[in-house]
């Protein structure tokens, strides 16, 4: 897998002035279509396989997370996965199948997978929803360290405060 260490300088900035517990998640907010949501992606040139991971709370229930799992494959295939679930703690959010697990607020997170996926191609994800298809065992485990510092949109977008319970 290729070495991307040096692409950031390791004395990196925290402009939009993240908090170690604004990592973690928060209580369940009483607001209507309240969501939370969260990423991870990585790419390896090399092997010519890449991965995208996402969780995000429902509108519906403000403690149900879902969980989509896109892994690309070299010769053009994508496996995929949607699933549904709750967190276990307020270290990161889990459909049960894909876990988001906080390691160290700021640097390093762990990625998860244990479940079953459909292999299908981008092409026929175009035309119809994918993830409940034929399925395979996959197991990921992955760890993600920051090479730039943590993004919040909220502060990007030049909002004062911090939208989600207080952090301190």
């Amino acid at each position: 897998m290729a070495d991307y260490s040096d692409s950031v300088d390791a004395g990196m900035e925290n402009p939009y002035n993240v908090t170690p517990e604004m990592e973690r998640l928060g209580p369940p907010q009483d607001v209507p279509y309240a969501s939370e949501s969260m990423f991870f992606q990585a790419w390896d040139p090399d092997q010519g396989i890449g991965l995208w991971a996402h969780l995000n709370l429902t509108t519906e229930d403000n403690q149900l997370f879902v969980g989509e799992l896109v892994i690309y494959l070299p010769d053009g295939e994508v496996l995929v996965d949607r699933s549904a679930g709750r967190a276990p703690d307020d270290l990161g959010p889990s459909s049960g199948n894909l876990t988001f697990r906080l390691e160290e607020p700021l640097q390093r997170w762990h990625v998860s997978f244990d479940g079953t996926a459909e292999r299908t191609t981008s092409e026929a994800l175009a035309n119809s929803p994918g993830g409940a298809g034929r399925a395979e065992p996959i197991g990921i485990d992955l760890v993600f360290t920051a090479k730039s510092p943590v993004y919040d949109m909220y502060t990007a977008l030049g909002k004062e405060g911090w939208p989600g319970p207080d952090p301190s």
